[in-house]
């Protein structure tokens, strides 16, 4: 199952549109303007269909609803490939605003498709961190002088494109957008993917506990598991000195 939203302000311009549903795909859009903390959406998924799943903004982000703003007209992002999903966007001004995904379940996996873009000649880069039951960090650049070809300022090709993440046991993943090489970070639309199958890899184990002092003596040990919710149903420890 997939879901598609459309971040940007409230308002219906030139340069600032709502995408409709169905778009020119068949496919179902949410449309978020709560760029203020505490704002939230409940999540139809691409077909329509009305979900478990929401999105709420934990800290404020920036919105403009000006010129020169996102591109209106790009092939080359896949389901993301829709002008007034590209056109508009939030953004950070040396801050780090955030928001999380809600009603996500902890047993699948999932993967985000992250899209920033603003038309100017500044070289901009986003910095996108992801934190649930495990974590991802990435960078996206969003502007720079003929980025794209002569003339093409903005990002029209790209998206940054998570590994597999996990909710926390609470549901939830938190998306924080950040600045890097200058004052300003974007997100223009994203779309969140689901996977049944998904598993969780084992990538550390920590065994602890107390001396055994004496003959015939006993110990408590105790695994802690890294990451805390690896797909893991049991785990045997073997000792390898025949003498202990």
């Amino acid at each position: 199952n997939s879901w598609l939203i459309d971040f940007g302000p409230e308002g219906n311009t030139t340069n600032c549109k709502p995408t409709a549903s169905p778009d020119q795909n068949g496919l179902f859009w949410n449309n978020f303007t709560g760029n203020n903390g505490g704002s939230s959406l409940g999540l139809i998924d691409s077909k329509g269909a009305q979900s478990m799943l929401g999105i709420t903004t934990v800290q404020s982000f920036a919105v403009n609803a000006g010129d020169l703003m996102g591109p209106t007209s790009t092939t080359k992002l896949g389901e993301l490939s829709v002008g007034t999903a590209t056109m508009d966007f939030f953004f950070a001004q040396n801050s780090k605003p955030a928001l999380k995904i809600t009603g996500l379940n902890p047993k699948m996996g999932y993967k985000l498709f992250l899209y920033g873009s603003r038309l100017s000649d500044e070289t901009r880069i986003t910095t996108y961190t992801l934190t649930g039951g495990n974590s991802a960090s990435g960078d996206l650049q969003t502007s720079g002088k003929d980025l794209e070809g002569i003339g093409i300022n903005g990002n029209i090709s790209k998206v940054y494109t998570t590994p597999m993440l996990f909710a926390d046991q609470n549901g939830e993943i938190l998306l924080e957008i950040s600045n890097k090489t200058s004052a300003f970070g974007y997100l223009n639309a994203l779309e969140l993917e689901a996977y049944e199958d998904a598993k969780i890899a084992l990538t550390h184990v920590d065994l602890s506990g107390t001396d055994i002092t004496v003959i015939g003596g006993t110990s408590q040990i105790k695994a802690t598991l890294t990451p805390s919710n690896v797909s893991l149903q049991s785990l045997t420890v073997t000792l390898m000195d025949p003498a202990m």
